[in-house]
């Protein structure tokens, strides 16, 4: 997935795409909802009874809210921490402004909304359009690649821990294929300007077809265009690794024992579910909304598949595990938007 800000062909920056027709931009929003009511509306009801689930929840002591609470604010930061890879000096607030603000655009709006606001509050910073829209393009490829290579971290702490099954095999095999074809595809699309020509002008047509489907403009001179992708990338990798995955990487370890408290906060013990089963569950959840990228928090994709995970890889009750994996969701990523309204309410580009 490319992207979501491109470069500007004459001026030499950063700016989003024209704006799609209104009945095309409500496609994505009504099918992110269409797809939570077959979720939550139809299939989970066949094997869960939310009632139990609200009985679960609602269990819950004032002081494991406060923890998860806790656990939810500080993940904003390390989103800040991750921008200031790109932009130095950038204020720890003013960053957790921009996470906050283009976390709710992502949720309600289609893309690139996210980047847009993003790319809108680095210039509020002072930051020129190149820096700033430098950062926006780190700040979706920093997470994506980390998500992407989360099933090799599980399979390896479950080798070391000695309890990888024939499941986690399974699925986990198929996640470090797909992984390691988009590795490859990348190393062959960062190698040289003329792999990338050559891999844009291939990739050209099928990706096109995807967008038609999907409503969007297909690619034109997709060679040209995979040049000055291989240049922007290059230039994220080079300017905001070290920083960038030390963001990264402790975004998503915060996320996860958002998961292990709520997991354990339902009742569900290390016997039923031990922290590296949970972390696989997670792993390949976060794999799958990289892949599949509906919403900017997976919203959905990432649900359903970490609930079948957890599901698969459990002796909980199915009621217990769809009660955690309800309660990762309102803290990862439904706690912040109330503050993301009011960011983005106050922000003046």
């Amino acid at each position: 997935m490319a992207p979501q800000c491109v470069r500007a062909p004459h001026e030499g920056e950063f700016r989003a795409p024209a704006p799609r027709p209104l009945w095309r931009r409500l496609l994505k929003p009504v099918g992110v909802i269409a797809a939570l009511v077959v979720v939550f509306g139809w299939l989970l009801p066949q094997f869960i009874d939310y009632e139990q689930v609200w009985q679960a929840l609602s269990e819950l002591d004032a002081l494991e809210v406060v923890v998860l609470a806790w656990l939810g604010l500080i993940r904003v930061p390390t989103e800040a921490l991750m921008y200031r890879a790109f932009l130095p000096h950038l204020g720890l607030w003013h960053g957790s402004k921009a996470y906050l603000s283009s976390n709710l655009a992502g949720q309600v709006l289609p893309p690139p909304s996210a980047s847009v606001v993003q790319y809108g509050y680095f210039r509020d910073a002072d930051y020129g359009p190149d820096a700033a829209g430098l950062a926006a393009v780190g700040s979706f490829l920093f997470p994506t690649l980390g998500r992407l290579l989360l099933p090799v971290v599980a399979l390896v702490l479950l080798l070391l821990t000695g309890e990888v099954n024939g499941s986690i095999l399974l699925v986990g095999g198929v996640s470090l294929v797909v992984t390691a074809i988009a590795g490859i595809a990348g190393y062959v699309f960062l190698r040289s300007e003329r792999s990338a020509r050559w891999l844009g002008a291939k990739t050209q047509r099928p990706l096109s077809w995807i967008l038609v489907k999907g409503t969007r403009e297909p690619i034109e001179d997709g060679a040209g265009k995979a040049v000055d992708l291989r240049a922007q990338a290059l230039a994220v990798l080079r300017a905001g690794w070290a920083l960038g995955s030390i963001g990264v990487a402790t975004n998503l370890l915060v996320t996860y024992v958002i998961l292990l408290a709520s997991l354990r906060f339902v009742g569900i013990s290390s016997a039923e579910l031990s922290a590296p089963d949970a972390f696989a569950a997670f792993a390949i959840a976060f794999w799958a909304g990289a892949v599949l990228p509906i919403t900017g928090s997976g919203l959905g994709v990432v649900d359903g598949v970490l609930i079948a995970m957890l599901v698969e890889l459990s002796a909980a009750s199915d009621d217990a595990l769809v009660a955690a994996a309800l309660l990762w969701r309102v803290f990862y990523s439904v706690l912040t938007l109330p503050l993301g309204a009011i960011t983005l309410s106050r922000f003046r580009a």
